[in-house]
This record gives structure tokens, C-alpha cells and sequence, in this order.
């Protein structure tokens, strides 16, 4: 069976004119910006002419990653293009990010984009009616907080900036049961709240969610618990009347318009301090740190060799390294290259690499694949829109920011696939 890609001029071109575009734009911010303030990060400002254009003829396959097609897999492909994949691009040409790294990054995109189009069945038993589960998930949300706030230690706060003040003491104080309970619970259950409610026209519950969510971060002191559902219903706005996908193109336009609208005013205006801070936080922090981080795992355990699941409780000790699971890959990789108190997350390729090699990155890639496509099958009866506003905050989690198995078992993918498995559609 032969496989026949069909390229229509107009549509291949405009969207390779929108990588094109978000890339430039993305170089101009990092060079006059990011790498100015933030060499001593690691984020080098050393531009290659040769990696440049091999960079500019690779984005020509990319092309076929962004279907404009409306479906789950693709809504996933386009975002993680552009939010990981172009931007390790561009820390590539500056030489932040080496050969043998962007190489690895570049065959993980390959390997689950290939995985993710395999047409997998999932199971749809459809015991519960959305109504029922809308009402019940509202319950339960009620009932955790009511917990948190009856075991925990009562310090309320609602700034940003402060969280790291009370985050410690408001976890040590809570049981450990908790640690299991607050993650789903802010990325998986509260995200499909918000959603059915969307979908139901049930406006008043998608107050209380939100309200929930605000006195769920305050009490805890996790700053994704307050963004995801602001995230839920901005992202749900934006897909409810698109019949493709290239308002997400625009989406990510804009945001690099607002980050070169940024630098400028910061140059111009430098009396006020609030410019400049999204292109260097925003762009810098969500764009370029988590494919620079993981060229950085890369780079560490290619030479102290690897942990092989030391730190999981899956791995039951039996590959344990004891000169590297002293300290989570996190801790070691922040430590080694920020300073001491630094926890450096990375996700899908730094961790599968951190743990196994090349193979992990392979072995975490392919199962990555499986859970796209499965949740693709899922958006056939559920609709594709309703299940990437539930799914996306847990896909990008386990892209730019966690360990797989951790995000598995520990922050809800699971949880999402059996809630996926239960819940009746209202068509």
C-alpha cells in the first residue's frame, strides 16, 4: 500500500507563509531581547547563516504537520508546533540548542505525529449523562476544597507573586492524599466543568467553576490552577464557531505581535517598567525555556548516564542508579545549570531522555502518540472541540513541562481517559 501526499498550492503555501511569518518574528524578539537580557541563561545569541537555511528548507515538511482540518490531532499538531517546535528551531540557529539535541526534538515530533494517525479504538461505555456528571463534578469540586480548607492551614492569597511564600507550608500541612487529589482535580475535572457547562449554555456554572478554581489556587498557592480554566474558556471561545484551524495560526501571531509591540514600547518608554516584561517572561518562559531545557537534559545525562526510572515508584529499584536518583532530574538539571533552589521541569523529550536515552525519548514519543489518537477517537462522539478544551492543559503538560508516567498516574491523563470512557454526549 503506497501512501499519496497531495499538495494544494495555495493552501501549502499559506500556511508555510504563517510558519514563516511566527518564526522571523520569534528571531527578532529572541535576538534583540531574550538572549541580550538572558545570555547567562544558556540562551546564547551565536546566529548561523548554514543552520538558518537548513532550518527555512526543514519548515517545508512542517507544513503537512499543520492541518488546517478540525479534529483533535490536529488542533494538538498545531499548537505544539508552534508553542515547542519552532522555537527549538530558533534557539538551534542561534546555538542555544546543538545538533544532536534538535535532532532528538525534531524525531519525537516525527515519531508521535507518525503514531498519533494510527485510527486506535477506544472504549466509549457511556454510563453517565453530561447533565448528571456536570452536577457531580460541581460536588465534588465543593467537597476537596471544603477539605482543603478544614486540614490545610488556612492562608489565603491570591497574588502571583507571592505564592512561593506559602506554597511549602500550605502542602506540608495538608495529607499526603492530597498530593493525588489537587493536580486531577485543577487539570482534569475542573477543565471538564467548565467545558460541559460551555456546551450546556449553563453560564451560571461556569461562574461557580471558575470562582472554585480562584479559591482552589488561593488556599494552595499553584499558579496553572488559576490560568488553566481562564485558559479552558478562552481557548472553547476561540474553537465554538471556527470551521478550521487557522485562527490557532493567528493566535500565535498575535502573540508575537504583542511581543514585538512589547520590546519596542519598552525602548521608548523606558520611565515605565511594565513594558518589555511579555516578550521577556511571556515569550521567554512559555516559548524558548522548555526547548532549551530540554537540550540542557539532553546535553547532562549524554554524559552522567541515565536514571532509568529511579525516582518512580514503577521502577521498583531494580536499574536504580544511586550516584544520579539522590535528586529528581528537575532538582539536578536546575541546580546544575541555575543555581542552588531551581527546579527545572522539561517534558516529553527531556524527561524520556533523562530517563533511557534515545530510547526513552522514543518509548515516551510512541505512547504519546497512542494517547493522541486516542483522544481523537474520542473527539468522533464527543466532538473534536469539546475534547481539546478537556484535553489540551494535560497534552501541553506532558509536551514542554512534565514526566509522562507522572502525568499519566499523578496529574489526571488517566483519570481524563476513564471520564472520556463514562460520560454519555449530548449530540
Amino acid at each position: 500500500m503506497s501512501t499519496v501526499i497531495s499538495v494544494k498550492s495555495p493552501i501549502f503555501f499559506k500556511k508555510y507563509l504563517f510558519i514563516i511569518t511566527y518564526f522571523f518574528s520569534l528571531c527578532f524578539i529572541y535576538q534583540q531581547q531574550i538572549s541580550s537580557k538572558w545570555e547567562y541563561m544558556h540562551f546564547l545569541n551565536e546566529f548561523s547563516l548554514i543552520r538558518l537555511f537548513s532550518i527555512l528548507f526543514l519548515m517545508i515538511p512542517l507544513v503537512f504537520i499543520s492541518n488546517i482540518k478540525v479534529s483533535v490531532r490536529n488542533i494538538f499538531l498545531n499548537i505544539a508546533l508552534y508553542i515547542y517546535f519552532i522555537p527549538a528551531l530558533i534557539l538551534f540557529v542561534y546555538s542555544a540548542i546543538d545538533l544532536f539535541s534538535i535532532v532528538i526534538i525534531i524525531s519525537s515530533l516525527a515519531i508521535f505525529w507518525s503514531i498519533s494517525h494510527v485510527d486506535l479504538k477506544s472504549l466509549r461505555n457511556n454510563y453517565i449523562s453530561e447533565h448528571f456528571f456536570l452536577y457531580l463534578l460541581f460536588l465534588i469540586t465543593i467537597a476537596v476544597i471544603s477539605a482543603i480548607y478544614i486540614f490545610g492551614d488556612k492562608q489565603f492569597n491570591l497574588s502571583l507573586l507571592d505564592v512561593y511564600l506559602f506554597r511549602s507550608e500550605a502542602a506540608s500541612s495538608l495529607p499526603n492524599a492530597f498530593n493525588y487529589i489537587i493536580s486531577p482535580l485543577s487539570k482534569v475535572l475542573i477543565p471538564i466543568g467548565i467545558v460541559l457547562s460551555l456546551k450546556l449554555k449553563n453560564y451560571n456554572f461556569v461562574a461557580l467553576f471558575l470562582l472554585l478554581s480562584v479559591l482552589l489556587f488561593g488556599f494552595t498557592h499553584h499558579k496553572t490552577i488559576i490560568f488553566i480554566p481562564f485558559f479552558v474558556v478562552v481557548f472553547y471561545a476561540f474553537l465554538a464557531n471556527t470551521k478550521n484551524l487557522y485562527i490557532l495560526k493567528f493566535l500565535f501571531i498575535l502573540i508575537a505581535v504583542i511581543g514585538f509591540s512589547d520590546y519596542l514600547l519598552s525602548l521608548y518608554m523606558e520611565e515605565y517598567a511594565l513594558f518589555g516584561n511579555f516578550s521577556s517572561f511571556i515569550i521567554r518562559r512559555l516559548l524558548f525555556l522548555p526547548p532549551l531545557l530540554s537540550s540542557l537534559y539532553i546535553e547532562f545525562y549524554t554524559d552522567q548516564g541515565y536514571l532509568y526510572w529511579a525516582n518512580s515508584s514503577l521502577s521498583m529499584d531494580i536499574f536504580k542508579n544511586t550516584s544520579l536518583a539522590l535528586t529528581s532530574a528537575p532538582t539536578t538539571i536546575g541546580e546544575t545549570y541555575f543555581g542552588d533552589n531551581v527546579w527545572a521541569n522539561s517534558g516529553l523529550v527531556g524527561s524520556g531522555y533523562s530517563n533511557a536515552g534515545i530510547v526513552g525519548v522514543i518509548l515516551y514519543s510512541m505512547i504519546f502518540g497512542i494517547l493522541v489518537s486516542i483522544l481523537n477517537n474520542y473527539g468522533k462522539t464527543h466532538g473534536h472541540k469539546i475534547v481539546s478544551c478537556i484535553a489540551m492543559p494535560s497534552l501541553i503538560t506532558i509536551l514542554i513541562s512534565s514526566d509522562f508516567l507522572t502525568s499519566f498516574l499523578t496529574h489526571g491523563v488517566l483519570l481524563l481517559l476513564i471520564v472520556m470512557n463514562i460520560i454519555r454526549p449530548i449530540k
